[in-house]
């Protein structure tokens, strides 16, 4: 049978990054894909003019600057992509139909003028911002000085000294506790979507790490479209020598003494002593590994952290421009109410109308023809609420219903309408997809300030249950944003090297 340093099983993007960054390493590589076309790790649509995919919309880094993570990865996958964003950072649009009041602000890119913006809105707020970015820069220049060495407390506290005391808070507590108004708080928070997790929840040194690198640098998409940017990946994987399996089935991990030793895929052996997957941990421990081989401790953590949230998501095809349909930004968040708990809840509801709208075709021109213009609806459901209420029997009503009231929410509040130059529709249902990511959560585990990425990293050597058995994607230790998950594709690659 056939051996390997690794072997990585899934169908996305960071699966692919993993092994070539292993294979880099002149490793013997196997990666695996459950479906039979060749480097399909996106959703990927072709309808006619237009095609659309789920464009990562987190994934942000400083371009100019050699010192960055993320910038460093993305060379080292050596695609010579030219990565662009626009000016614009987002369009907040919320009317509490219980009282009828509108909120609305036009944020730009740049932490300067996003700080400025911020106390043109809410007068008396700018010195609040400025110790807000100034603490998301520290969380920033920790998290990267933390993945890249040691943790030792006494040089974390003369490094970062700020960043210690607000480790284990959550967004709300940090934003109370440097008397940041309510008002500009809703404005700071409004980005929790991006994470699934409120912002009383949600653990403060992720967030505002996010925020320092999104405000600086906005989101970065591949000027050729990503499909063409991970084909490149996929053929500097090829050139180096990786193999690769098209449409198989994963049937067992073989563990023995709580060491990988092997995986069987479509009844046949392969060895290996790393397995690198991208699936649920809750479906590796029930349906793919031997009962008495998964230790308690490893079903224990898996099932004290939380995961929820599913995609509902709308590609629109427009005969229009977006300068023609006077769209003025590449993202809108569209809202009920902007105290993230209260929306929350609401989108644990069937009701759910919130979301976040790009228009694709403002970020890269490039992507839709002449004339035209591509715009992505994205909402999100929370605690099962679509698989709970969509029953086979109105499926079709339920998802017709959840569209109509999405488009017609999002021309209400912009005043834009859009609904009269649809040329084409597609429609992507958390039912779509289970089914294509093997029920991979979107979120992935919440980042709470006890479970946040420094107290996984932290862990991490006293949480390695089975040995060379690794989650990457969302599950990945450091959490759900797409830069944190190619960051955990870089501290997986290390750590399978050098066992």
């Amino acid at each position: 049978m056939d051996s390997y340093d690794a072997i990585i099983y899934g169908n996305d993007i960071h699966s692919l990054i993993t092994a070539l960054l292993i294979l880099k390493k002149e490793k013997r590589v196997l990666l695996v894909n459950q479906n039979d076309r060749v480097g399909n790790f996106t959703e990927y649509y072709q309808r006619r003019r237009f095609t659309f995919n789920n464009i990562y919309n987190t994934l942000s880094f400083a371009s100019e600057d050699n010192n960055d993570m993320i910038n460093r990865l993305i060379k080292e996958l050596n695609t010579n992509t030219n990565f662009i964003s626009d000016d614009k950072l987002h369009h907040i649009i919320s009317i509490n139909r219980d009282n009828n009041i509108k909120k609305e602000y036009l944020l730009p890119m740049g932490i300067d003028k996003f700080i400025e913006k911020v106390d043109e809105y809410i007068p008396g707020s700018k010195d609040s911002v400025i110790d807000f970015f100034s603490l998301a820069e520290e969380c920033h220049s920790a998290i990267e000085y933390i993945i890249q060495n040691k943790i030792n407390e006494k040089e974390m506290k003369a490094l970062f000294p700020n960043f210690v005391k607000i480790v284990n808070k959550s967004v709300s507590e940090v934003l109370d506790s440097i008397k940041m108004p309510i008002a500009t708080q809703e404005i700071i928070n409004a980005c929790w979507l991006y994470f699934g997790t409120p912002e009383t929840e949600l653990s403060f040194v992720d967030y505002a790490a996010f925020m320092y690198n999104l405000v600086k640098n906005n989101i970065k998409v591949p000027e050729e479209g990503y499909e063409s940017f991970i084909a490149k990946i996929f053929q500097e994987y090829i050139k180096l020598g990786g193999n690769y399996i098209n449409g198989v089935h994963l049937n067992k991990i073989i563990i023995l003494e709580h060491e990988v030793t092997g995986i069987i895929l479509n009844n046949e052996i392969y060895y290996t002593s790393n397995f690198i997957t991208s699936l649920n941990p809750h479906l590796i421990y029930n349906r793919l590994i031997e009962k008495n081989e998964i230790p308690r401790e490893a079903l224990q953590l898996c099932n004290k952290r939380i995961f929820d949230g599913t995609p509902f998501t709308i590609y629109l095809g427009l005969n229009r421009t977006a300068e023609e349909l006077k769209l003025d930004c590449s993202k809108y968040f569209i809202y009920n109410n902007l105290d993230s708990d209260v929306e929350y809840n609401k989108m644990s509801s069937i009701s759910n109308n919130t979301s976040i709208v790009t228009v694709n075709s403002l970020i890269n021109p490039n992507i839709a023809p002449k004339g035209t213009s591509i715009v992505t609806i994205e909402s999100y459901f929370f605690n099962n609420s679509f698989e709970n209420y969509a029953t086979y029997d109105k499926y079709n009503e339920i998802v017709d219903d959840i569209t109509n009231n999405l488009i017609t929410v999002f021309e209400e509040k912009t005043g834009i309408r859009i609904r009269d130059y649809i040329e084409e529709i597609i429609i992507s249902t958390p039912v779509d997809y289970y089914n294509q990511y093997e029920d991979t959560n979107y979120f992935g585990y919440k980042l709470k300030p006890l479970d946040n990425t420094i107290m996984r990293i932290a862990n991490y050597p006293n949480e390695e249950y089975i040995k060379g058995l690794y989650f990457t994607g969302h599950y990945g230790v450091l959490g759900g944003t797409f830069n944190n998950m190619l960051l955990t594709n870089k501290f997986i690659a290390e750590k399978v090297t050098k066992r």
